[in-house]
């Protein structure tokens, strides 16, 4: 999978942990009726993506960190092999386990971000 984040490649996420959904929001009013079936309607689709890095550099966790943090919303494009998804979105919080060092390189494990269609 290859991202993009306002037209900045971001490093390759795990595939463990990183997933692209496009989960249905119901109508309201929706649920189970009497008889126990399933009454309603699909009100919309909206994609959500959930990125997670076991270790970047700290130069790539200050892009990803500066694109989400510093825009009310980001263009997200996501190419896998069976196509390219692109869409809208806000971005929830950035996490992070810990910081470390590779050398003399300051490193974040454990990095998450999940981007949500408007």
């Amino acid at each position: 999978m290859t991202v993009y984040l306002n037209n900045t490649l971001v490093p390759s996420p795990d595939m463990d942990g990183t997933k692209l959904t496009h989960p249905k929001t119901w109508a309201s009013g929706a649920g189970r009726s009497a008889s126990g079936n399933y009454t309603g309607r699909v009100q919309y689709l909206k994609y959500t993506l959930t990125l997670k890095w076991s270790w970047i550099t700290s130069a790539q966790y200050k892009t990803i960190k500066q694109i989400c943090e510093n825009n009310n919303f980001i263009t997200v494009k996501v190419v896998e092999d069976n196509g390219t998804t692109t869409f809208t979105a806000y971005s929830g919080d950035i996490d992070y386990a810990k910081e470390g060092y590779a050398g003399k390189d300051e490193m974040y494990n454990g990095v998450t971000v999940t981007l949500v269609e408007k």
